[in-house]
């Protein structure tokens, strides 16, 4: 999104919100605004924005507009929710096995490999018939917490992302 369009955008929601206006105009609302939201194109902004208000009687945060935007445009692409998961994991083990990881893994969502690669793929073919309900408990648990962490860095703007990796070294 450009600056301009931000300002743009800012006008949707000063119609809709007449206290937004007060607010919006003041320089570093807008330089804040926009460094936070300019990864976004303008026209997914607008709609989230739309969106927004055809629901809620209060204007948006940046975070709201992040989470809208974010959801409009990935809403096609959801990664498999934990149980779906796991019925990925069983699948591979069945059709390949513990020496085949390489295969299973690309037969896999990359959130299930992720977590399948932490707890160990030797660990999950040995498993017997009594320490399986217990390993898909951890594996349960451990796809949640990596599912919720996926979503809460697919929120953040690229710019921000780019600046935590330089200051951590690593990928967030």
């Amino acid at each position: 999104m450009k600056r301009s369009e931000m300002v743009k955008l800012f006008s949707v929601l000063a119609v809709a919100y007449p206290s937004f206006d007060r607010c919006s105009t003041a320089e570093p609302t807008l330089s804040l605004w926009y460094e936070m939201l300019e990864d976004i194109e303008f026209d997914a902004a607008v709609i989230a924005a739309k969106s927004w208000i055809a629901r809620q009687p209060f204007p948006p945060s940046i975070a709201d507009l992040r989470r809208e935007s974010t959801q409009m445009l990935h809403s096609g692409q959801n990664m498999p929710d934990a149980a779906a998961a796991w019925g990925e994991v069983m699948q591979a083990i069945k059709r390949y096995g513990l020496y085949q990881s390489e295969r299973a893994f690309q037969s896999m969502s990359p959130l299930t490999v992720k977590v399948v690669r932490c707890m160990g793929w030797r660990s999950m073919n040995v498993a017997d018939e009594n320490s399986l309900g217990v390993l898909r408990g951890q594996f349960m648990k451990l796809y949640q917490q990596a599912a919720t962490r996926e979503h809460e860095q697919s929120l953040l703007p690229e710019s921000l992302k780019a600046s935590m990796k330089l200051i951590t070294g690593k990928e967030r």
